[in-house]
């Protein structure tokens, strides 16, 4: 039997192509994942380890430790050299354009604890000096404006720096915005977010030549413990620490990647499957014929298995290949251009290889096991006469049975997790239940196919395309398992493909409420200098701007703690938030940072100073930040900034914060605009981002189920050629017989694609509900349109995909094919 299926395979290798691709994809994919996984690993490593390769040791400090921690260390006998990575966040704009949130962090003044290497100009030596990264936003001698990023700082004066150098990238894989200066220079920013004095801060050592490594290190262990929070490591330990953070992101990001991988390996195995069955239907006498002659049950199925493990064997080295091909051409990109990717040292571990060939033949033969069984099912002389037996309808009634219990129990899971809030607990629910439906596709599809196509067929009744509408119909459903495999397959991934475009959506817009209701101001302009009034009045006046009140920042004292509040006409608040409660006269809205700074709480009753002057104050939640009315304290009458609602909230308003942003960017280069509607457009641009992301990887899984719908008209081309010669023989045209075939690819591929989009969206509703809640999903927020599209795309797609096969269809000569 191995000569005859070697042969088989060498004669009719055509008739594999489909499944073969099938298979290559699904094993590139895997592939891909864990050498993509490694590779960013490695990547990672490296640029750990080379920010930490100059240094002999490092302590760990909460930040309120660091300064005094660093000189007590530089005293430790051995010590030759101390550094403190002193970081902050600032705020960096330059003319107008807004470069966002910055970090901003003291390089090393001892050159042996440097470890940035400078590629074009000098270092920083002055205060308002810093370099940058090659390949970043900043370049050699740009100006900008710096200031600390957070609204309670005392010191808000923005500082003017210049790029003075730019450092080398090497394998710095940060995907945050950085930039260094000098000690000095960094201290003079003023405190950072309040939040820094907890965090920790690295102090990097150098030994002296000679020292005992063991001996000093016991040292500073000693002394770094002492400190309340601190930690001693070695610098090869601190690699390995600041490592084990990145790993786990890396390997989250591998098991994501790996989900959609199985997504893809799963709609395989449904086209391979129902490939071979197709190709044992029109094998049936040749192989019954083998069984005559003397070949036995068992040599028949060893000679399918074979079959399939030729192929998955093949396929799965094509498909390693192409998928270890793609990361290292990506690499070698990333480190042509310098993207700021951690892609750069490719990485191609063993397990990648193995693990991706063993599931792409294990795949192959595990979906032609049933297939290859059910062809010695029949007696030889009952396949010589060439009738599908009919299938019993026990099979049916107990898949239903059991398809029904799965889908009603993990629904019922579904639905308390929705309720609850619980998104693990709606989405083990919804696992179950979407295996009881495909389950039940099985046994539905068919029927389905069919009464939709006998409907098209009676609105077409009385025009040429009537017969060939009625022939498309009965030949959807002739062979019911092969057209139920053949949906399923496009029935998953356009399930997950709108089951992420609805539940994007439906999160998009109850988010909007969401943040109206925590940030309940729409726009926010900041600035350390007192605002021109013409830009005052430019702003108001803006198209889309409802209304806007003038604030001006002051300092105050709160229980002895120093705050930068803004002071404003509470009584006008009401015209400008979204939601909440305006403070009363004798309130003041403390920003959570701020209460933490003074030690306080809503509702406390607090004594407040201003100008000398004493007041007691009631604390309240400030939401959108810290302020208090005017009358409470002694400011400046020119304002500093501006609080601004708009017509219309939400991600929606883009335009009117762009048009305000540049407004305040001609008037006030140091300004900053903020508020509910920015990070309402940073939600949704992240929420847009990840949904592109997911859909590209979900069209691997589409494009396989669609190659199914082609391979399945090609295989049906060879199963009925004589029969589309009888047709042709008897009149109906070339163009009928092609019509024929591709109205049966439609028609499958249009059930597939409306029962997809009718379940993903059953399934998306009730995700967005359960992360957002019931309370907050909107029905009429739907992307109908979207909907639309996918039926009407699977429905081409179908159509494309069946195209080649029904052409090859008109090239036999109808004599030969009878």
């Amino acid at each position: 039997m191995r000569s005859v299926a070697l042969a088989q395979l060498r004669a009719h290798k055509g008739r594999y192509l489909a499944s073969g691709l099938a298979v290559a994809i699904a094993v590139a994919f895997v592939a891909a994942t864990l050498t993509l996984s490694a590779t960013s690993s490695a990547s990672m490593r490296t640029s750990v380890a080379g920010q930490f390769a100059t240094m002999d040791a490092a302590a760990f400090v909460p930040g309120e430790f660091a300064e005094r921690t660093g000189a007590a260390l530089s005293d430790v006998p051995g010590v030759a050299a101390t550094a403190i990575d002193t970081t902050r966040w600032v705020s960096v704009t330059s003319g107008k354009k807004s470069y966002g949130q910055v970090q901003l962090t003291a390089m090393a003044p001892d050159e042996s604890l440097r470890w940035q290497t400078l590629s074009v100009g000098r270092l920083p030596r002055a205060e308002n000096e810093v370099a940058a990264f090659a390949g970043s936003n900043f370049v050699v001698g740009q100006h900008f404006y710096v200031r600390p990023d957070v609204d309670t700082a005392t010191d808000r004066v923005a500082r003017e720096m210049t790029v003075v150098g730019l450092l080398d990238r090497g394998s710095m894989t940060t995907s945050a915005p950085q930039l260094f200066g000098t000690n000095a220079g960094v201290a003079a920013i003023g405190p950072g977010r309040a939040v820094d004095q907890a965090e920790s801060v690295v102090i990097r050592m150098a030994f002296a030549p000679g020292a005992d490594p063991a001996t000093v290190m016991s040292a500073i262990t000693g002394l770094v413990t002492s400190v309340p929070g601190g930690q001693a490591m070695t610098g090869g330990q601190a690699t390995d620490e600041a490592m084990s953070r990145y790993v786990g992101e890396t390997d989250v990001l591998a098991t994501v990647l790996l989900v959609f991988a199985a997504i893809t390996a799963l709609v395989s195995c449904l086209v391979i499957a129902n490939t071979f069955a197709v190709l044992i239907a029109s094998r049936t006498q040749e192989l019954a014929l083998l069984r005559c002659i003397g070949a036995d049950k068992r040599q028949v199925r060893s000679g399918m298995r074979l079959e399939a493990l030729v192929l998955g064997v093949v396929a799965s080295v094509v498909g390693v290949v192409f998928g270890i091909g793609a990361v290292a051409a990506a690499s070698a990109v990333v480190r042509g251009v310098g993207a700021n990717v951690p892609l750069t040292e490719l990485t191609v571990p063993l397990v990648a290889p193995v693990v991706a060939l063993v599931l792409g033949v294990v795949m192959t033969l595990i979906a032609a096991t049933v297939p290859a069984r059910l062809a010695t099912a029949v007696s030889p002389l009952a396949a010589f006469r060439a009738v599908v037996p009919a299938s019993t309808g026990r099979r049916g009634v107990a898949r239903l049975a059991v398809a029904g219990a799965l889908a009603v129990g993990g629904t019922v899971v579904m639905i308390v997790g929705m309720g609850g809030k619980s998104v693990p607990a709606a989405g083990f629910g919804g696992a179950l239940s979407f295996l009881g439906f495909m389950l039940a596709a099985a046994v539905l599809v068919p029927p389905l196919v069919r009464v939709i196509g006998v409907g098209a067929a009676r609105l077409l009744r009385g025009t040429a395309a009537g017969p060939v509408a009625e022939l498309a119909a009965a030949n959807a459903t002739r062979h019911p398992r092969r057209t139920a495999a053949t949906a399923s397959a496009l029935i998953i991934g356009i399930t997950l493909t709108t089951m992420m475009v609805v539940g994007a959506q439906v999160v998009r817009s109850s988010v909007s409420g969401v943040i109206g209701e925590m940030h309940p101001i729409d726009v926010v302009i900041s600035s350390s200098a007192p605002l021109d009034p013409s830009l005052v009045d430019a702003v108001s006046s803006t198209a889309g701007v409802k209304a806007s009140i003038p604030i001006t920042r002051t300092e105050v004292s709160v229980n002895g703690k120093p705050l930068s509040v803004g002071a404003l006409d509470t009584a006008r608040l009401p015209q400008v938030m979204r939601s909440g409660r305006a403070p009363d006269a004798d309130e003041i809205a403390l920003a959570p940072d701020d209460q933490i700074l003074a030690g306080v709480g809503p509702g406390e009753r607090v004594r407040m100073v201003s100008g000398g002057a004493v007041r007691t104050v009631t604390v309240v939640d400030g939401a959108s930040g810290s302020f208090v009315d005017r009358g409470l304290v002694s400011a400046a009458p020119t304002p500093t900034g501006l609080v601004v609602r708009l017509e219309a909230g939400g991600a929606g308003s883009s335009g009117v914060v762009t048009e305000i942003r540049e407004l305040v960017a001609n008037s006030a280069p140091d300004a900053t605009v903020g508020g509910g509607v920015e990070i309402a457009q940073q939600l949704d641009q992240i929420l847009t981002l990840i949904l592109r992301i997911v859909l590209a990887l979900l069209a691997v899984a589409v494009v396989v189920a669609l190659i199914g719908v082609g391979n399945t008209m090609a295989l049906s081309v060879i199963d009925r050629s004589r029969e589309n010669a009888m047709l042709r023989v008897i009149g109906l045209s070339s163009r009928g017989v092609q019509g024929m075939l591709l109205a049966e690819a439609t028609l499958i591929a249009v059930v597939g694609s409306v029962v997809g989009v009718l379940l993903g969206t059953g399934y998306g509703i009730a995700g967005a509900a359960a992360v957002v809640g019931v309370d907050r999903v909107s029905l009429p927020d739907l992307p109908l349109v979207a909907l639309a599209g996918i039926v009407v795309v699977g429905g081409m797609a179908g159509l494309l995909s069946s195209a080649m096969p029904a052409r090859r269809a008109l090239q036999a000569d109808p004599a030969a094919a009878l």
